[in-house]
């Protein structure tokens, strides 16, 4: 086996309650033996990816008339899920939230956030989160992009979308 990801097999829907409970048991168990990293965790689902071969995995939780199941899924369909829980009007107010923090930071931390390509809004949530880390983790792979680099997803209005969304759940 190359893999543990070899060992899982899809399910398209669960047989009972018992079979997801039974599946989740598993999955945690891969986390604990750290086969598996937990990459976001909802009140529908769990998504999760393999320490060896970076496979996202999602595993849907029945709740009646939804039978669960447990998928594979690749890069763009984790973000395809980022974009599409974006919320304007969420991250508005998280910002503004965050803005009063902001205008309360020390004028250097300020301008050490000024010297990075980042809009104003991530910029100033993310230097009230991090801090003078905020280069480190900007450049860090983070399970909850698809281990991919924050700093990776400043291209373009739809990346920008994923990154957010991915901000709001992180400071959920």
């Amino acid at each position: 086996m190359n893999c543990y990801c070899d060992s899982l097999e899809e399910i398209q829907g669960f047989g009972g309650y018992g079979h997801f409970q039974s599946t989740l048991n598993v999955m945690n168990n891969n986390v604990i033996n750290e086969y598996f990293i937990k990459i976001y965790e909802g009140t529908d689902r769990i998504n999760y990816k393999c320490t060896n071969c970076m496979q996202l995995w999602s595993l849907g939780i029945p709740d009646f008339p939804v039978v669960g199941y447990l998928m594979r899924k690749d890069q763009d369909d984790f973000e395809k899920i980022l974009e599409q829980e974006f919320s304007e009007e969420a991250w508005k107010n998280l910002h503004n939230y965050y803005l009063k923090e902001y205008m309360n930071l020390d004028e250097n931390l300020k301008k050490y956030a000024d010297a990075f390509s980042i809009p104003e809004d991530i910029k100033q949530i993310l230097l009230c989160k991090f801090g003078n880390g905020l280069e480190e983790w900007l450049n860090t792979s983070v399970p909850g992009f698809g281990g991919r680099r924050p700093v990776e997803l400043l291209v373009n209005d739809i990346k920008l979308k994923i990154l957010k969304a991915g901000i709001m759940r992180m400071l959920e």
